[in-house]
């Protein structure tokens, strides 16, 4: 197993950090720079901006909010979400980002990725999958999980790592933002077909979830977004935030293990799982 990354993967939309379950009823949460600053200030290895209407609108709005936010931390900062064509990439990387994902493009234009490989560079360039689970098979999905593709998982998997991405980011759709813990067969699905590491996500709800990563060789990254920030929000905090009332309801508190991101590392360490520290 590479050693892993703790990557904080914030849902933005209007510069707002914006959180729901399996991609639906987003709610605000609060400002998407300062849940950044904070997340660097703890320890996290990377950021993970994903604009979630940029796809849906032809556009991606966060040009300004890397810019302001690569002044005050000094991690990797990766972006996605609307992301059509190499000027697009070039407009984020001189904004501040370090590095650019692409989803939903790449299904109109396949050769976006070798292009965009081939003019930025692989460790620059990665390719984001949100993969859903409808009657026990596995689907990806474009437009922030709105539309399904029909596209093989596995096929998907062997042409996009051909064309010399990177690294791959796999987010389980049926589990995002409910926090019950990670789907283990997409996971060993994904650790049986790439040749590329990894970053994987969806459902991550406590410490625990994370014990059995540690047999997997290829998964280079677990993106904590629920986990970080529902931990966030809390007294100290509530009158700077949105959707508070919902956010201290008994649903998420019962739900919620308190965890920050050392403690998190802690846990990885003790476990024999290999992370930065």
């Amino acid at each position: 197993m590479l050693k892993i990354r703790l990557v904080a993967k914030i849902d933005v939309k209007d510069h707002q950090v914006v959180k729901g379950v399996r991609l639906e009823g987003l709610r605000v949460l609060g400002s998407a720079e300062l849940f950044a600053e904070k997340y660097f200030l703890e320890g996290i290895d990377e950021i993970f901006y994903h604009d979630v209407i940029a796809s849906l609108l032809g556009r991606n709005a966060l040009l300004e909010l890397i810019k302001n936010t690569a002044k005050n931390i000094f991690i990797p900062i990766t972006v996605s979400g609307g992301v059509r064509t190499l000027k697009d990439i070039y407009n984020l990387l001189n904004s501040g980002a370090d590095r650019v994902s692409l989803n939903s493009e790449v299904f109109k234009n396949k050769n976006i990725i070798s292009q965009a490989v081939k003019e930025f560079g692989s460790t620059t360039i990665i390719n984001s999958m949100d993969i859903g689970k409808i009657n026990n098979k596995y689907f990806l999905f474009t437009e922030n999980g709105k539309n399904k593709q029909e596209e093989n998982l596995i096929d998907w998997i062997k042409k996009i790592q051909d064309f010399g991405v990177g690294e791959f980011v796999i987010n389980a759709i049926h589990k995002d933002g409910t926090l019950e813990g990670i789907d283990h067969e997409l996971l060993n699905i994904i650790e049986g077909n790439v040749n590329i590491p990894y970053i994987f996500g969806g459902g991550i709800g406590k410490r625990e979830d994370l014990k059995n990563i540690s047999s997997l060789k290829k998964i280079n990254g677990i993106f904590l977004s629920s986990i970080l920030h529902y931990n966030y929000i809390d007294k100290n905090y509530s009158d700077n935030f949105g959707n508070t009332a919902f956010l201290q309801s008994n649903i998420f508190k019962k739900k919620v293990e308190k965890n920050n991101i050392q403690s998190i590392k802690s846990f990885l360490k003790k476990n024999k799982i290999e992370c930065r520290v």
